[in-house]
């Protein structure tokens, strides 16, 4: 009778318990869905910090608590380079939790999953440190993260294929921090074509970027050192852009405002500088994912050979030998010897595929036997039983094509 006594005591205060951390959970939560100028994160951290004591293995609010130590450590992208190795270490381990307690996430997501988000604060970090000039501490800042669970191998090695995919001495334009943050581990940890400019589009709205940019791989300006830390967003109606390549040829395109419907941003007057300086003298590409207004009203000139989009003078596109070859070149292993149950890794194997749809939609009519081949390619390197489709859509016209 004592026995079953103390299990029932035992078992109220655990259900006492869990509801307390539930509450805890939800007031922390609260912070995060506000107006992002408005969000306060000591009352996050407070509230989130009483939940987990309350319920130990709580993943979703070790997921939450780490966010919290993490946009207090750096709310974006302006004050990335005032990031503290502590709150870093702090955060991390937050997510280090989530992924002990159950490899795979099941909470709701505020923008990444714990994996890309052990990636994203670590590489944050290792910017610092090369802002600073500090390599050695910046490759022992991504090295720290990879041995954390950042950094995988499908995220690396997507960031190879991409980096291969580009011509020498090119620029690529970046978005998202599980696409730039990996490419900056492959140049600085591997040394991997350290010849290809980088160039995130958001961190562009930020006076350090673009002056930590200035020197790296003789990126083109036309607008002076001296007068890029003050440039500022532009009133903006449509106009015409016209870039001189050479002496008798001309690109010329209708350039839309790109916020509110009247306005170019910092970042935007910033790369069309880039672009119009360039003069087509270096490819240009963009990776996959960017915000439409990312793309400077090019997207009719912007067509895809792979892993990016490439910038090019012709305005109609049709899927060339370039994107098939990319897609044969491109290295998989990592996706047949791993299974790592990440959301956003599933996103980016999405990429493959749909570039793979694009090519067997394209030959499967004109060149039979070569889509028959792509199809193949695609079954024996990208298996649905590692890294399911994220895309439903996307999921269901690729079995229409392949029949």
């Amino acid at each position: 009778m004592k026995n079953i006594v103390i299990v029932l005591v035992f078992l109220a205060f655990s259900a006492c318990g869990q509801e307390s951390a539930k509450h805890y959970l939800e007031k922390g939560k609260q912070e995060f869905k506000k107006e992002f100028h408005k969000q306060n994160y000591d009352s996050a951290i407070f509230y989130l910090e009483k939940a987990v004591l309350a319920h130990p293995n709580s993943q979703e609010a070790h997921y939450y608590l780490g966010y919290g130590y993490d946009r207090k450590n750096s709310k974006d992208g302006k004050t990335m380079i005032n990031t503290s190795l502590a709150l870093t270490q702090k955060s991390s381990k937050e997510f280090e939790k989530v992924i002990e307690v159950n490899e795979e996430y099941t909470g709701e997501i505020l923008i990444l999953d714990p994996y890309s988000k052990i990636t994203a604060i670590w590489g944050s970090l290792a910017m610092k440190y090369l802002y600073e000039g500090k390599i050695d501490s910046a490759k022992w800042t991504f090295q720290k993260g990879k041995e954390l669970n950042g950094f995988s191998q499908p995220v690396l090695e997507y960031g190879r294929n991409l980096l291969n995919t580009c011509d020498s001495n090119s620029i690529v334009f970046t978005s998202g921090d599980n696409i730039t943050i990996p490419l900056w581990y492959l140049q600085t940890v591997e040394s991997m074509r350290k010849d290809v400019a980088i160039i995130d589009v958001s961190l562009l709205n930020t006076i350090w970027y673009v002056n930590f940019i200035q020197n790296q791989n003789n990126i083109p300006f036309t607008i002076a050192k001296s007068e890029l830390d003050s440039v500022k967003y532009q009133d903006w109606e449509p106009k015409t852009q016209t870039i001189q390549v050479g002496k008798n040829k001309s690109f010329s395109w209708l350039l839309e405002p790109t916020y509110q419907d009247k306005y170019l941003l910092r970042g935007d007057v910033i790369m069309l500088d880039i672009i119009k300086s360039n003069k087509f003298e270096r490819e240009i590409y963009f990776t996959k994912g960017m915000n439409p207004n990312n793309y400077l009203s090019l997207k009719e000139y912007i067509h895809s050979i792979g892993l990016v989009d490439r910038l090019q003078f012709n305005k109609y596109y049709s899927p060339n030998m370039s994107l098939t070859e990319n897609l044969y070149k491109y290295d998989y292993s990592s996706l047949k010897s791993t299974k790592i149950p990440s959301v956003d890794i599933q996103r980016m194997v999405d990429n493959y595929r749909y570039e793979f749809a694009i090519a067997i939609a394209h030959y499967k009519d004109t060149k039979p036997s070569l889509a028959e081949n792509l199809i193949s390619h695609l079954k024996e390197n990208i298996q649905e039983s590692n890294y399911p489709a994220s895309s439903i859509r996307l999921k269901l016209y690729l079995e229409s094509i392949m029949k």
